[in-house]
């Protein structure tokens, strides 16, 4: 065509995009700029008629744009020729043959032919370059999708997408929000240097400013501005933007079981940036990835938990079959599930007619009176919900305001029931701000199940020593019956304990017990014969030998019903302080305190009661 200089444009959308450049003349380069099509009349003249358009004059000829007479006076050229390229009747590009001076080209039928040829070659290169993207972003897919594979915690996923998605566009910024209501939490943020002011992880940031966020949230899918003159920025959104520094940006959806839950957001802060459809392809996908990893570790985590919940329902079901110490069940219950959620303090109090009583709680609350004023309607709602969940202190009138729950932020209060009837309560408060979101009340009614158990089983055993003691009372009554100078002598010795006792300063719960225990503290001698028993005089050596073993026998029938301290005193009652006691021949503080309260109380009705072989003294 005899011409001086000769261009190969692509057509990319509404862009031209020089791949070729052929001019031994020239001091710069045009390959790989884009040029707005919409500019050039020539161009847009050729697609128009499919026909190549020649102009002979570039600087003159009214019909050229301003556009088309700048790049003429650029490149030094007067006349051009630009003949569309087909493939199969579309258009994919141009042949541009321009000379320096005002005239013709030569042998146009033969460059038709070559154009016809360099359109099929133009197609070819953006087919191969398009199955080349597509192969490298299944790769990237791919290696992606292996990578979240095997994580299992969701801060981890959105961490690693936003690296890897950082990594592969080669952009300033990439940032992952999680949408909480009305408000994105920027869940993860990998970047150059600091990110942007207001979207570092943990920050929150209203959509209802951002149009384009709102559209992709509501399933647009993903969406990207070149510039901030898009139309489609409001004015306070391009204000936000030029403040800090944002040039271009892209928006995808992150998916989760097909619902939209987020955004993963490109930021590119160092100059204007025209993302392509296969990066806008790209990063959707990946939003697909992240979500499916999501849905993955929530699963994962989910299966976790279930399986720490079912372990811990397991252990209280173990200790309640196999211990009778509430206060011990309780402790490891809420130990337990501290492992879950953090629990700084409990209380449980059992219902007894119109009042409450505290039967465990927490270290803080040692100093307690044990009687609690009962709360109706915490009754009332726990006797038809079984759980309740509140944000706040306890509403237990001693506990709520006392120091150590005074910073509470979650309460729940857990139903303790016995056939269907409301019999206590579990109290668990929390200083954790998110406690209440995290006390799940379908695990503490299981709690509860296992509590309520462990209550009435406590309660049944109690049951059963009450009617234990009160049939060997009554068998020791029958006991001392048969000698009237043993009459009534159990009865006093626990009366003698239990003022030594009150006397002592000895808790009123112990002094009630240990009354018990002296009550029963002869009962051994149901193993020795009548004949020594009853004996008028002096006893033999081995009537005395059989006697001294009833102390022994009396603490193993004792055992059941008494703390191991109360059985040692029923054993130990005939110890004496110079060690020529029995059974055990104990001396001095080697013979517990309480051995030596019964032993002064026995001694004492001993001492002041008249026998058969010495008077009273």
């Amino acid at each position: 065509a005899g011409a001086d200089m000769c261009d190969v444009c692509r057509l990319v959308g509404d862009e031209v995009v020089t791949v070729v450049e052929i001019d031994e003349e020239s001091q710069g380069s045009d390959v790989g700029n884009r040029y707005p099509l919409s500019e050039f009349a020539t161009y847009r003249e050729a697609l128009r008629t499919g026909e190549p358009v020649m102009v002979l004059d570039l600087l003159h000829d009214p019909g050229v744009s301003e556009a088309d007479r700048e790049d003429a006076r650029r490149w030094g050229y007067r006349a051009c020729l630009d003949i569309p390229l087909l493939s199969r009747g579309e258009p994919v590009g141009f042949v541009s043959l321009m000379n320096r001076e005002p005239r013709g080209f030569a042998r146009l039928d033969l460059v038709r032919g070559l154009a016809q040829v360099a359109g099929q070659a133009v197609a070819n290169a953006d087919l191969y370059e398009r199955l080349q993207r597509t192969a490298r972003r299944a790769q990237a897919l791919s290696e992606l999708a292996v990578e979240l594979a095997t994580v299992r915690d969701r801060r981890q996923v959105v961490e690693t997408v936003a690296r890897r998605l950082r990594e592969l566009a080669g952009v300033s910024e990439v940032s992952v929000f999680i949408r909480e209501g009305e408000v994105l939490r920027c869940a993860a943020c990998a970047c150059e240097g600091e990110p942007v002011a207001g979207i570092g992880p943990g920050d929150l940031t209203r959509y209802d400013h951002w149009p384009l966020t709102r559209a992709v949230l509501a399933g647009a899918g993903a969406t990207a501005v070149a510039n901030l003159a898009d139309p489609r920025l409001d004015d306070e959104a391009r204000a936000w933007l030029e403040a800090h520094g944002v040039r271009s940006y892209l928006v995808a959806p992150l998916v989760v079981e097909g619902e939209t839950v987020g955004t993963i957001e490109l930021t590119e802060r160092s100059g204007q940036r025209r993302f392509g459809d296969d990066e806008v392809a790209l990063v959707e996908a990946v939003g697909h990835v992240a979500g499916l990893a999501l849905a993955n570790a929530d699963l994962f985590t989910g299966l976790e938990e279930r399986n720490r919940e079912t372990w811990l329902l397991n252990d209280i079901a173990r200790r309640a079959a196999s211990s009778l110490d509430v206060a011990e069940v309780v402790e490891a219950t809420v130990s337990g599930l501290s492992e879950l959620v953090p629990i700084d303090g409990y209380a449980l109090v059992q219902f007894d007619g119109e009042g409450a009583r505290l039967v465990a709680a927490c270290e803080a609350f040692a100093g307690l009176e044990a009687a609690v004023p009962p709360s109706e309607p915490l009754r009332e709602t726990l006797a038809r919900e079984r759980v309740v969940v509140r944000e706040g202190p306890p509403p237990l009138s001693r506990v709520r305001h006392h120091v150590a729950a005074a910073g509470a932020a979650a309460t729940a209060a857990v139903g303790l029931f016995d056939d269907e009837e409301l019999v206590g309560a579990l109290m668990l408060w929390s200083a954790s701000p998110d406690a209440a979101a995290r006390l799940e009340p379908r695990l503490l009614a299981g709690v509860g199940l296992h509590l309520s158990l462990a209550l009435r089983n406590a309660r049944l055993y109690q049951e059963i020593k009450d009617l234990h003691l009160s049939n060997l009372k009554g068998l020791s009554t029958a006991l001392t019956a048969k000698d009237y100078y043993t009459v009534g002598h159990a009865a006093r010795v626990a009366a003698y304990v239990s003022l030594l006792g009150e006397e002592l300063g000895w808790e009123a719960a112990t002094v009630e017990r240990l009354r018990d225990a002296a009550y029963l503290h002869d009962i051994g001698k149901i193993g020795v014969s009548d004949r020594a028993l009853l004996k008028q005089g002096p006893l033999n050596d081995e009537e005395w030998e059989l006697m001294r073993q009833h102390p022994v026998l009396s603490a193993e029938i004792v055992a059941p019903l008494f703390p191991p301290e109360f059985v040692a005193a029923v054993r130990h009652h005939h110890e004496r302080w110079d060690g020529t006691g029995y059974p055990d021949g104990l001396a001095g503080e080697a013979i517990p305190e309480y051995a030596r309260a019964f032993a002064v109380a026995d001694a004492y009705d001993a001492m002041s009661l008249q026998r058969p072989y010495r008077a009273a003294r």
